[in-house]
């Protein structure tokens, strides 16, 4: 039995011819197994169940995040249609008032759109249909764009970005799935910064490429550090602060799949680096 329910029964038979006799030794010993029989069926049946939900969990988030995803490309574009139709034909005073209600629009669009992409990113990992485009990338270039596009919102919140970079640090890598591990490494530390500055340094040593970002911030607990790269892990309250906590397991899984490591280095309100490190070559088990 276990937790209240008969799962099965063991019987022990002794013949006549056999001369052998159970006792009380012999039912305790029986009993004993019993007991370890009934554990370990019980445990391969709550395995098999939560497989089966997490395999569900999966197929739900895969066919959500498309359908999700299927209205957000028509509605981006009838807001830059929108923008330009507010430019061209109103007056100045009603103008700006439209296209300050339209730029919060897109940027709530922005939003969905990079969470919906997050959770199709976790579906082809969990399917294993992580598809890499390798072509020739200077991360230095690629951070500094990142970087400027960034920056205004970094300096709002009071956390600009300061890169010191030795470059041309060059690789084999995917640039599009390259940035959004940059972008999401630089968003998370403007958004935990705390109104202090953030750091960013790109060098190459060796055949390694290395990207370390820092911020001053909140930081983390060090029993966090180990699981922040998790599914639907995070390192702070998610009533504070938004997300799906995502962003850091794809991360991880997409420069693994390039064949690099994400690690990190915080402690509460000492802030948090991030160190990426990435081969300059693309082996030849990878390609």
């Amino acid at each position: 039995m276990a937790r209240g329910r008969t799962l099965g029964v063991l019987t022990f038979l002794s013949t006549a011819y056999s001369g052998r006799h159970y006792g009380t030794a012999e039912l305790a010993a029986a009993e004993d197994l019993a007991r370890r029989a009934a554990l370990t069926a019980d445990n391969a049946r709550l395995y098999r169940d939560a497989q089966r939900a997490v395999r569900l969990r999966d197929e739900f988030l895969s066919v959500a995040s498309h359908e999700l995803k299927t209205p957000l490309t028509p509605l981006s574009l009838k807001l830059q249609v929108l923008v330009r139709e507010v430019q061209a034909r109103c007056e100045a005073p009603l103008a700006q008032r439209l296209l300050g209600h339209l730029d919060a629009c897109r940027h709530q669009v922005k939003r969905l759109s990079e969470l919906v992409h997050g959770l199709l990113d976790v579906t082809h990992l969990s399917e294993g249909q992580l598809y890499l485009e390798r072509e020739e990338v200077d991360l230095v270039v690629l951070v500094r764009e990142v970087v400027a596009r960034l920056q205004s919102q970094a300096e709002r919140t009071g956390s600009p970005l300061m890169l010191e970079a030795e470059g041309p640090v060059v690789g084999q890598w995917d640039r599009l799935r390259l940035e959004q591990v940059v972008s999401h490494l630089l968003s998370n530390a403007v958004k935990y910064g705390a109104g202090h500055p953030v750091s960013i340094r790109v060098q190459a040593t060796g055949a390694r490429a290395h990207l370390v970002v820092k911020d001053q911030g909140i930081g983390m607990e060090p029993q966090m550090l180990a699981r922040i790269f998790e599914k639907f892990e995070r390192g702070v309250s998610e009533r504070h602060y938004g997300g799906l906590g995502l962003g850091l397991y794809v991360t991880r899984q997409t420069l693994h799949a390039m064949g690099g490591t994400v690690s990190v280095e915080s402690a509460p309100g000492k802030g948090a680096t991030f160190t990426v490190e990435l081969p300059l070559r693309q082996s030849p088990a990878a390609s």
